[in-house]
């Protein structure tokens, strides 16, 4: 019973430092969703390009499908770009924060890697 309890408050504990950032885990969570989609939706576009255009010898679907399967990546590219994005922003703010003191040469260091900075 014990580890019962100790196990509970360190889910207790561990909330405690989730509540006041749930929004942002909840957008995090959606985009995850979101992008895992567009992945899964790749195999079946790839079906439908051998089985309805390829082997069938349909040119016009054979532009509907690549049409498709282009958009799909593009939404799925630009889905990661903008999260990766405001993830870059948000560690250059907290390194540029941290900037001073004994913490000094490691965010330095952690600007440097992020590269220059990119609204958008």
């Amino acid at each position: 019973m014990p580890e019962h309890r100790s196990s509970l408050a360190g889910y207790r504990l561990a909330l405690e430092f989730i509540v006041p950032y749930w929004p942002r885990l909840v957008i995090v969570l959606l985009v995850g969703i979101a992008s895992t989609s567009l992945s899964l939706i790749q195999p079946y576009i790839s079906k439908l390009l051998i089985d309805d255009a390829l082997l069938k010898r349909d040119l016009r679907m054979l532009g509907i499908i690549s049409a498709v399967m282009f958009g799909v990546t593009m939404a799925r590219l630009l889905a990661e770009h903008r999260l990766q994005l405001s993830i870059r922003a948000r560690l250059r703010e907290r390194s540029v924060r941290y900037a001073s003191g004994a913490l000094a040469a490691p965010a330095i260091a952690l600007a440097a890697l992020l590269g220059p900075r990119q609204d958008g």
